[in-house]
């Protein structure tokens, strides 16, 4: 009897633990099993014991292990081995914003990678995605879009002012409705917007666009901590009140202080007459 172990057996038997464990995590049951999610965490922690087999795992294993490392709070990019997979897998993907734009795996485990380290390449994935949408008259945002939006925003407010801007204010873009929509309601929310920037946005062709970019800049009048002066963010506001999208001036009608819907009674839109007519009357009924 040949007591010697056949060539590559361990690694064979590790790989298919791994894959057991992953599958577990990445099942309908997923969320049941904790003592899966807890190996796969240590997995994360101490990754030498997946290093040998690390490269014969499929995307959607990876996707998972950096999954378990994003609900643990682990910091991959700390550790020398995930440092190497991640600075190499940012810089060896082809089609960058193809596979963002239609949220493909790969596309999915690059955002994980990019999640775990914050640098201009952000900024770069960031324009490559809007100019394959351009591109491509791509007119959808999936998950893996916005978590770009997303991450970017968070992790370099600064930038991302300046990369929407480049790519929608400073010249006309091609991209479609509901991702400039996005974008503009990203962009007015986080106090980024000025008056030239809200005109463009009050004569986006789009309907739908041009309202979420309202939708934004009113979210932000609402917050406690409005990050625009009182008299900025009305004089803003009131770029779109003769706006000739009925989206928009229902959403004026909604949001308008009462003594300024007057400024948008000229609309043909019957719906928003009918809510300026309420608000006007609101005051009188309370009395």
């Amino acid at each position: 009897m040949n007591n010697h172990e056949p060539i590559g057996l361990s690694e064979k038997l590790l790989n298919r633990g791994l894959r057991s464990v992953l599958s577990s995590i990445g099942s309908y049951y997923g969320d049941r099993d904790g003592e899966a999610k807890e190996l796969a965490a240590q997995i994360v922690i101490n990754p030498d014991v997946i290093s040998e087999v690390y490269s014969d795992l499929c995307a959607r294993d990876r996707i998972a292990l950096f999954g378990i490392a994003k609900d643990n709070s682990i910091d991959l990019y700390s550790n020398s081995f995930w440092r190497g997979i991640i600075d190499g897998g940012i810089h060896s993907y082809e089609s960058i914003g193809d596979n963002i734009m239609y949220g493909r795996e790969s596309g999915v485990e690059l955002m994980h990678m990019i999640e775990q380290k914050a640098d201009m390449c952000l900024s770069n994935i960031f324009n490559l995605t809007i100019q394959s949408m351009e591109s491509n008259k791509h007119n959808y945002a999936s998950n893996t879009v916005c978590l770009l939006f997303d991450t970017h925003l968070k992790r370099n407010p600064s930038l991302f002012s300046e990369d929407v801007k480049k790519n929608f204010f400073d010249k006309k873009s091609k991209a479609g409705c509901s991702i400039r929509g996005k974008l503009y309601y990203m962009y007015a929310s986080n106090g980024f917007l000025d008056k030239k920037a809200a005109r463009k946005i009050r004569s986006d062709a789009s309907a739908a666009a041009s309202a979420d970019g309202l939708k934004g800049l009113i979210k932000a009048r609402d917050l406690d901590d409005c990050p625009y002066s009182e008299s900025d963010v009305l004089n803003m506001i009131l770029q779109f009140t003769d706006s000739r999208h009925e989206d928009v001036v229902i959403v004026l009608a909604d949001n308008l202080p009462v003594h300024l819907l007057p400024s948008i009674m000229g609309t043909e839109s019957r719906y928003a007459k009918r809510i300026m007519e309420r608000r006007i009357n609101e005051p009188m009924e309370s009395e």
